[in-house]
């Protein structure tokens, strides 16, 4: 794993060994940045299910103002807050070290938001949706956010999720990354379909 694009650029992470913790593959991850686009200077990004922190640490090198990181396994955490020292962004990341739905719940009893949020909830749980529904209920996500929800290919959430809709989803081996959005016309823009956001558009 490594650091794609920024001022990190080329920094090798911390990886973890065996499978109990799943970090996105790197050509998984570049595609990711390259459907969100240039959004990030001054950003505010949420990293659930962080793990190796590998999202929330690229979002940082390519201009994120903050990230925070909310992790509940020991070996990952000790993984992530290595990675964060490793890449020198110890002023722009915060880890709150507890199981994500608590995190959610903190965050939105403080009025906390963000531009755009990732996650990449444990495969075959029932996660996904349950996640999305805990954003939209403490109305974490900001009016022109993403969410960048990574799952397995037999998970794939129905495509509108209360006020979100899918602006677009790719299928990459095993795993598939599904983008939601409020569809606002700033939510939509940056963010590159090759045909869920055109249709979305002509329905409009």
């Amino acid at each position: 794993m490594r650091i794609i694009s920024g001022r990190a650029k080329g920094k090798r992470l911390y990886s973890p060994k065996g499978k109990a913790i799943r970090p996105t593959a790197d050509r998984v991850k570049e595609s990711i940045f390259d459907i969100l686009g240039d959004r990030w200077e001054g950003l505010r990004v949420l990293d659930l299910f962080s793990g190796t922190g590998s999202l929330g640490l690229e979002a940082i090198s390519r201009g994120a103002q903050e990230v925070v990181f909310v992790e509940n396994a020991r070996p990952a955490l000790d993984l992530l807050r290595k990675n964060i020292s490793l890449c020198g962004f110890d002023s722009c990341a915060t880890v709150m070290a507890m199981p994500v739905t608590r995190g959610l719940r903190l965050m939105g009893q403080r009025g906390e938001s963000f531009g755009v949020i990732f996650a990449d909830p444990p495969y075959g749980r029932g996660c996904v949706e349950k996640t999305i529904r805990v954003i939209l209920k403490f109305s974490i996500l900001s009016l022109n956010g993403v969410i960048v929800m990574e799952h397995a290919p037999y998970e794939s959430p129905e495509r509108d999720q209360g006020e979100l809709i899918t602006l677009t989803q790719r299928r990459y081996g095993d795993t598939t990354i599904s983008f939601f959005g409020f569809g606002t016309e700033n939510t939509r823009k940056p963010v590159k379909s090759r045909d869920n956001v055109q249709k979305y558009r002509k329905s409009r």
